[in-house]
């Protein structure tokens, strides 16, 4: 059983991660000239979905995609863009629904499970000028 359930644990992964990948090959082919602008240490960065200080907004736009909200901030080191990336979350909730049967007696169960969803904040980048100033992963909040 424990088995049976790391495999399929382990094919799941592989297929976000298969996912993810064949996301930043469509990217960088929509934006092939800003990938071939890159130094190979770089491509090498974005390939793997990372991102790192210096970086221009053609290269985070390949590595993680496009934002999910863009907002321009004023601070007293200058004029940013931050770049914030969203998911959702959504978790199953078992729930038994008990019913009395006919004249009262027997009760029935029924199974109805409910889901609940959530927005989050997973990651920001901030731009100056075009280029990442700092960044940030944020984890998943404990719903």
């Amino acid at each position: 059983m424990r088995y049976g359930l790391f495999m399929s644990s382990l094919a799941a992964a592989a297929l976000a991660v298969g996912c993810a990948s064949s996301s930043i090959v469509q990217r960088k082919n929509e934006r092939s000239a800003a990938y071939a602008r890159l130094t190979p240490d770089l491509r090498a960065d974005v390939d793997r979905g990372e991102i790192r200080e210096g970086m221009d907004s053609n290269a985070v736009y390949i590595a993680w995609g496009k934002p999910t909200r863009v907002e321009s901030v004023a601070t007293p080191a200058g004029d940013e863009v931050r770049w914030e990336y969203w998911r959702k979350w959504t978790r199953h909730h078992p729930y038994w629904s008990i019913e009395p049967g006919p004249g009262g007696y027997y009760p029935t169960a029924e199974y109805r499970p409910t889901t609940s969803s959530w927005k989050y904040l997973s990651a920001w980048v901030a731009f100056r000028g075009e280029r990442v100033i700092r960044w940030r992963l944020l984890p998943q909040p404990p719903f």
